[in-house]
C-alpha cells in the first residue's frame, strides 16, 4: 500500500510537471548543476540500492555528469562539457573496504558498477537518464551471527530532469531494484524507490534543494532532502544539504585547455542498505545494515574523460539489524577506503 502511494504521487508530480514545463516553452533555458555517485543506499546516489543522484553537488563543465544528449544531426542546444553525443554516457565503478577491526568483528567490501543511458524526453532539454547497475557485498563476520558471505544489489533507475522555467528544474525518479543474497526468493527483495526533488537557483551562487526521496526500507522509508548550495567562487562549494552535506575546494586546475582538475574535500553520508536473505532453517528474512561515515577525499575531474577518487573515512554508529528473532548486533567503529573511476 505505501509502494502504491509512493508511485501515485509521483506520477501526479510527473504530469503536473509536464504541463507547467510546456506552458513555459518560451523561457530561455538553463539547466542548474547535476552531479552523481556510484555507492549503494545513501540518499543521493546512482544504484545499485537506492538512486538519489545528487543535483546539486557540483556544476557541468566540472563534473561532466550527463544531462544533455544530442545526435550528431541536431542543431539545438550545445551540450555541457562532458556530455557525449549518443546514447551512451557515462560508466561508474567503485571499490569500497572497511576492514574488521577486532577478530570477530564485521567488516566488508563493496563493488559497484553502474552505466548511464540519456534519450530525449521529449526534447534534449528535458533528457530521460536510465541506469542499470550492480553490485556485490562480500561480508566479513560477525561469527555470533548468521549471515550470508555475500549480498547481491541490482537494479535500473530512470530519472528525468525537467526545467521549469530559468531558474527552477523539477528532479523526479522512479527505481527498481533486487536486493538479496539469492539464496532465497522472497518478494522483500524487490524494492521500489523513488524521488521528487525541486531544484531552484536563488542566485548565480546560490542554489536551493527540496523534496523528498522514498527509499523503501523498513528502518528509513522516507526521508526529506532540504538544503542550499553555496559556491562563492569558481574553487569553493559549499553544500549544506541534509542529509549528505560536503565542503570541496579546488586544489590544481590544469587550465581550460585540458579541462582536468584536481579537487579535495570533506564529507558526510548516511550508509547501509536492506536486503533479503534465507535466515535460519532456510527461511527468508530482512537485513538491514545501518552506519554513518565522515570521509576526507581527493578526486580528478575531466569533462569527457576519466575520472579517478580516493577517499579514507571513519565509520561509526553501525547496527545490523533483523526482521525475525535473530538478535541485533551493534559491530565497533571501523575505518573505510574507497576507490572510484568514471568514463
Amino acid at each position: 500500500m505505501r509502494r502504491a502511494t509512493v508511485l501515485v504521487l509521483l506520477l501526479q508530480l510527473l504530469a503536473w510537471s509536464m504541463g507547467t514545463a510546456q506552458a513555459n516553452a518560451q523561457t530561455p533555458y538553463r539547466l542548474p548543476p547535476v552531479h552523481t555517485t556510484t555507492e549503494p543506499d545513501q540518499i543521493f546516489a546512482a544504484p545499485p540500492d537506492p538512486v538519489w543522484p545528487t543535483p546539486y553537488a557540483s556544476s557541468l563543465s566540472e563534473s561532466g555528469e550527463p544531462v544533455i544528449i544530442l545526435d550528431e544531426a541536431d542543431t539545438g542546444p550545445t551540450p555541457p562539457p562532458g556530455a557525449r553525443n549518443g546514447v551512451f554516457q557515462k560508466l561508474l565503478f567503485s571499490w569500497t573496504w572497511g576492514p574488521a577491526m577486532s577478530e570477530g568483528d564485521f567488516g566488508f567490501t563493496d563493488l559497484n558498477l553502474s552505466t548511464v543511458w540519456g534519450f530525449p524526453f521529449p526534447t534534449v532539454e528535458s533528457p530521460l537518464l536510465v541506469t542499470p547497475s550492480f553490485g556485490v557485498s562480500y561480508l566479513d563476520g560477525p561469527e555470533a551471527r548468521d549471515l550470508p558471505a555475500r549480498l547481491y544489489s541490482t537494479g535500473v533507475d530512470f530519472r528525468w530532469l525537467r526545467p521549469i522555467n530559468e531558474r527552477l528544474m523539477m528532479d523526479l525518479g522512479v527505481g527498481v531494484g533486487y536486493y538479496s543474497d539469492f539464496e532465497v526468493d522472497s518478494g522483500d527483495a524487490l524494492r521500489i524507490t523513488g524521488r521528487g526533488l525541486g531544484i531552484y537557483e536563488w542566485s548565480p551562487e546560490t542554489t536551493v534543494v527540496l523534496g523528498v526521496v522514498y527509499l523503501d526500507r523498513n528502518d528509513v522509508p522516507i526521508l526529506p532532502a532540504a538544503g542550499l548550495i553555496w559556491k562563492p567562487t569558481d574553487d569553493l562549494k559549499l553544500e549544506l544539504v541534509f542529509p549528505q552535506p560536503k565542503l570541496a575546494r579546488r586544489i590544481y586546475n590544469c587550465g581550460t585547455d585540458r579541462g582536468l582538475e584536481y579537487w579535495a574535500y570533506v564529507a558526510a553520508e548516511f550508509g547501509g542498505g536492506q536486503w533479503s536473505i534465507a535466515g535460519a532453517g532456510g527461511e527468508p528474512e530482512l537485513l538491514t545494515l545501518r552506519d554513518y561515515r565522515l570521509l576526507l577525499g581527493v578526486e580528478s575531474k575531466l569533462p569527457g574523460g576519466l575520472g579517478t577518487r580516493l577517499e579514507l573515512g571513519y565509520i561509526f554508529g553501525r547496527e545490523i539489524e533483523f526482521d525475525s528473532a535473530t538478535p541485533d548486533y551493534k559491530p565497533d567503529d571501523t575505518l573505510l577506503v574507497r576507490v572510484g573511476a568514471s568514463y
